[in-house]
């Protein structure tokens, strides 16, 4: 029996047709330390990479041609990364409209899930460090996904149009 002035609690029945809209957890993920490296982004057949000119508005593409990003890690206990471009370091990757675009809000935080992660020291390694990572958007949960161009953001749902592997890269 309940008092009066403590009702029972309101339960809600449990979501039976629900749309996932947060990341698909990867169970032996990991969140790389890029330690200040500058970095390439492209899917794992390397046919595209991220590209993106340092202009407010500009469109994530993918393309043949990289653009070079850094990842500065802004979270602990949970890991989440502000991606700006190297070309210019005032210029991030923010989403608006629900699409990724170059802009200059320093506060677009995004999650990087990969399947293999370098053991090696990042900053003093060239070459792939990073494999099959998930990179979705901390404002919305959507991950950032190859299947059009310029690029989009959809509900996470791991499939290949949606895992990059980072490469570091020469500044």
């Amino acid at each position: 029996m309940y008092h009066k002035l403590y009702p029972p609690p309101v339960v809600d029945p449990p979501c039976t047709n629900c749309t996932l809209k947060v990341p698909v957890d990867l169970q032996s993920g990991c969140h790389p330390n890029f330690a200040g490296a500058a970095l390439t982004l492209s899917t794992p057949s390397g046919a595209l990479s991220w590209s993106a000119k340092p202009i407010i508005g500009n469109p994530l593409s993918g393309s043949s041609s990289p653009s070079k990003f850094f990842f500065q890690q802004t979270g602990f206990p949970i890991v989440s990364y502000i991606i700006k471009t190297v070309e210019n370091n005032n210029f991030a990757l923010e989403v608006q409209g629900g699409v990724p675009l170059i802009g200059n809000n320093p506060n677009q935080k995004w999650v990087v899930d990969c399947s293999w992660c370098s053991s090696t020291d990042i900053s003093l390694t060239k070459g792939k460090i990073a494999s099959g990572c998930r990179i979705s958007s901390d404002t919305n949960k959507q991950c950032v996904t190859s299947k059009t161009n310029p690029m989009t953001l959809t509900a996470c749902d791991g499939s290949g149009d949606q895992l990059f592997d980072i490469t570091a890269v020469a500044v």
